[in-house]
């Protein structure tokens, strides 16, 4: 060749070159797109597995997955091997014929409360869950968490026939084999074919939002008192102690002020007509704390005004006493509540913390009990201090109010019998 013929083979082999290059990089953007896409599955399916509650083939399905985002991050090459497809094409059909399915079977779940139990489960398809604990007697179902929230949550609170319905399908579905080795028939749990195992009604939901909503605010009032920890106990010995007390007050005050008015002014007309005894036989009837303290002026109405006065203001101090009696516990019991829901609320935040040291926060169901007795026992000890301090209140001036009375009343009987011996000398 000459070297006009070397030059054009030498521009071919390098256009063949180019060519081969733009193909390469081709072929890496393929590969590139193929993992991204092989991740972006991986993640879809792996959200998918960690909602669903347990099933027969949750613990296959999850190392599944391990092994395939473990491949994937390990891939030198950055794509995704016919292995890695593969794999997720197997759990995908571990998936479908999950959700085509029915099944009952012995497995482990974690209550409301985070505490382990083992229990039967029954699923049917990938939308209704229930379990049956035979040593403690409970029957529960899988509910979508309230709020919007992602997952699910255990929810026990289900009616008589619910649970005797959820109970023999149970029953049937262990006795005829359904769901064992993971090959569950459709129908045979729910019915959806007529076969001998029989037709149960369960509380089926398929958005699985209608039961969570429900339940969500319909906390008894005992099982809200529950969920606030033993704090809720001194918080209870609260209400019942100041509920003693402020109907003793109640009833002590109500007698001390019923009538009084008139009876002293009925001692204080006798008293303007000369009448003393029939004054004191008055306040004697009465037995109020007006009554008794003109009575107290009364007697001493020989003696002079200075005597008088002397008289009334011992009388006021011996009744003040009785008056004001447990008034300042009530007043102690009103501030303590609340301090004492405050303690609940940082020992339900010290469980919070525990079980994220224990558990991780990525479960925050596990976390709804303690922040659960933190709300609970600062509600319980607001409830409980804001009318104990109002009733107080009201205690406090109806007490005052009767004193006031008292100086009032003696005030005047004072003048008219320092009138009356001032006529007199």
């Amino acid at each position: 060749l000459g070297l006009a013929g070397k030059e054009a083979l030498l521009e071919a082999k390098r256009a063949e070159r180019a060519e081969l290059r733009q193909e390469q990089r081709q072929a890496d953007r393929q590969k590139s797109d193929t993992q991204l896409m092989l991740v972006d599955a991986a993640r879809k399916l792996g959200d998918l597995v960690e909602t669903l509650p347990i099933s027969e083939t949750r613990g296959q399905q999850q190392k599944l997955l391990r092994r395939i985002k473990m491949e994937l991050e390990n891939s030198s090459d950055k794509a995704g091997g016919a292995g890695q497809v593969e794999a997720l094409l197997e759990l995908v059909e571990m998936l479908w014929r999950e959700s085509q399915g029915a099944a009952v079977f012995e497995g482990e779940i974690r209550d409301g409360d985070g505490y382990e139990r083992a229990v039967d489960i029954l699923r049917v398809g990938q939308v209704f869950f229930a379990y049956r604990d035979r040593a403690a007697g409970q029957v529960g179902l899988a509910v979508a968490a309230p709020e919007n929230q992602q997952g699910y949550r255990w929810q026990s609170d289900v009616s008589q026939v619910m649970a005797e319905q959820i109970d023999l399908a149970m029953t049937a579905g262990r006795i005829s084999g359904v769901g064992s080795g993971g090959d569950s028939k459709g129908g045979a749990i729910v019915g959806a074919k007529r076969v001998a195992v029989g037709e149960f009604e369960l509380p089926f939901d398929v958005t699985q939002q209608m039961a969570a909503e429900q339940s969500y605010g319909s906390a008894k009032l005992l099982e809200m008192m529950v969920s606030g920890g033993p704090v809720m106990i001194p918080l209870l010995a609260i209400v019942l102690l100041a509920g003693v007390l402020i109907f003793e007050r109640l009833i002590f005050l109500s007698r001390q002020s019923h009538g009084c008015c008139g009876a002293a002014e009925a001692m204080i007309e006798a008293c303007s007509k000369g009448e003393f005894e029939r004054a004191d036989e008055l306040g004697r009837k009465s037995s109020t704390v007006v009554t008794r303290i003109l009575r107290a002026c009364l007697s001493r109405r020989g003696a002079g005004t200075s005597a008088m006065e002397d008289a009334i203001q011992e009388a006021i101090l011996h009744e003040v006493p009785r008056l004001e009696r447990f008034l300042s516990g009530i007043a102690i019991l009103a501030g303590v509540a609340p301090l004492l829901g405050l303690l609940g609320t940082v020992t339900g935040m010290i469980n919070t913390f525990n079980a994220i040291t224990v558990f991780g926060s990525g479960q925050p169901r596990l976390m709804a009990g303690g922040i659960s007795e933190a709300l609970v026992t600062t509600a319980a000890g607001l409830v409980i201090a804001i009318p104990i301090l109002l009733v107080h209140g009201w205690l406090s001036g109806r007490a005052e109010r009767l004193v006031a009375d008292s100086e009032r009343y003696a005030a005047t009987m004072l003048n008219l019998l320092g009138t009356e011996q001032g006529g007199k000398s």
